[in-house]
């Protein structure tokens, strides 16, 4: 029967996503923490998918179905035919991580207290030289001799869009090149290039080290797919925000 994409006005948005970043996605969706195929994907089997080879912008609604079944039941999926929207998903994704999540909330705005919730659990395996460094990464002041504050991060990712943007960029960089590999590193050079202070993405996102480990911690199996695929779109809708792409 093959996978179907449900209309989805959370997820369209990706019709118009860079073909790296969108690679990031077939990259969780598709390999397990060893590089080999999981064995619950449907993707990779897709007749459009395997003709339209490394270009995924024209298979964007496959990709997009795929997560949209990872966020469902399977049993359910197979009656329905298709997955959960992905703003369900997303709660999903945020009450996991401990969030307060509100139905009426935008995806935007779950997404900020994703990225919230993370930089939460992150922050207390960092050193106090490595929460500067991360402040001053993404142009924030160091907090002085009282050095950085959480809670003043925590709120300026939810009132300012930049500094959503420029947070969401470095924790997706972190998760896809410990999760993925070297081999997408690349894909968020130029990120790192046009907008953070450190010289490259390497010394960024390795401030950020411990987030890998939090998704493996507080996630259980189904999330250690849909919660960095969160991430990484929440990094794509902040990135075409702040291009005026969206």
């Amino acid at each position: 029967m093959g996978i179907k994409y449900l209309e989805d006005p959370d997820l369209q948005f990706l019709v118009h996503a860079k073909n790296d970043d969108l690679k990031v996605l077939v990259g969780y969706l598709t390999k397990d923490k060893d590089g080999g195929t999981r064995w619950a994907q449907e993707l990779l089997g897709e007749k459009r998918f395997k003709a339209a080879g490394a270009n995924f912008v024209e298979v964007w609604d496959l990709i997009a179905a795929e997560l949209q079944l990872f966020g469902g039941n399977s049993i359910v999926n197979t009656w329905r035919g298709n997955g959960v929207p992905y703003h369900e998903l997303l709660c999903d994704v945020c009450s996991q991580l401990g969030g307060n999540v509100d139905n009426s909330m935008s995806a935007y705005e779950i997404e900020n207290l994703v990225l919230a919730k993370l930089m939460e659990k992150t922050w207390e395996d960092m050193s106090p030289e490595q929460r500067k460094r991360f402040c001053e990464t993404i142009w924030l002041p160091d907090g002085g001799k009282h050095g950085p504050n959480l809670y003043e991060i925590i709120k300026i990712i939810k009132t300012s869009m930049f500094t959503s943007f420029l947070i969401s960029g470095v924790v997706a960089g972190s998760l896809a090149t410990e999760l993925l590999g070297g081999r997408l590193a690349a894909v968020f050079a130029e990120f790192a290039a046009l907008h953070l202070r450190a010289l490259s993405l390497a010394s960024s996102a390795g401030i950020l080290g411990t987030v890998p480990g939090v998704v493996y911690v507080v996630a259980g199996p189904a999330y250690r797919i849909t919660l960095p695929c969160v991430v990484q779109i929440a990094y794509m809708r902040r990135a075409m925000m702040n291009d005026d792409r969206y």
